[in-house]
């Protein structure tokens, strides 16, 4: 019992600083605000860098598509998650965790075509294009997610796909509805504090 109200206090007076540091958003840099952006800026682990625009999840027979233009939220992911801490748990902002990121939740590839990103669900994922409604791009500081459902796309499958582009990272899903594309470096799984 004193140990779990130590670590409440610790991880609170902990959050406390951060906070504090933090001041208001105008002193943010660019990486670590929340904002809406229309297009998503990304570096792969060779740095390559890519802008990408429109985003196709493919699958036996089936896709889905998304476009940036219709905004999508830009979230730092270089903070500490304390959503596990009893009451202030709740006032957390959800960060992905190495548990989203494992080979149990490994689905597919994600590849680079131009402007485009496609996410390609291996044969026997357990996931189907129908059950994805909304996407995160994970990269270096922040994770991109989609606010629009996801839309059917045409039925060209996983074939009008194969040899398209360069593969530059993975898929992952844990359920729900939002399909998680890992491009690294990502600070949660690259860095040595997470």
């Amino acid at each position: 019992m004193i140990n779990g109200i130590l670590r409440v206090a610790m991880v609170c007076l902990a959050a406390s600083a951060l906070m504090g540091q933090g001041g208001d958003i105008g002193s943010q840099s660019e990486d670590e605000e929340n904002t809406s952006v229309y297009q998503v800026d990304i570096t792969d682990e060779a740095g390559r860098n890519y802008t990408l625009t429109n985003f196709v999840v493919v699958g036996d027979g089936q896709s889905r598509v998304g476009k940036a233009r219709h905004a999508m939220d830009r979230r730092n992911q270089n903070r500490i998650d304390y959503s596990s801490v009893p009451f202030f748990g709740q006032l957390s902002e959800h960060r992905y965790d190495k548990e989203n990121l494992n080979t149990a939740t490994h689905v597919g590839s994600v590849q680079v075509d131009g402007r485009r990103l496609i996410l390609v669900l291996d044969p026997n994922a357990a996931v189907s294009t129908s059950q994805i409604q909304h996407l995160a791009i994970l990269n270096q500081n922040v994770a991109y997610e989609t606010r629009r459902r996801l839309k059917s796309g045409d039925a060209s499958g996983r074939a009008g796909f194969e040899g398209v582009g360069r593969q530059i990272g993975a898929l992952h899903w844990n359920g729900g509805d939002r399909l998680i594309a890992l491009i690294r470096p990502f600070v949660v799984t690259d860095s040595g504090f997470w």
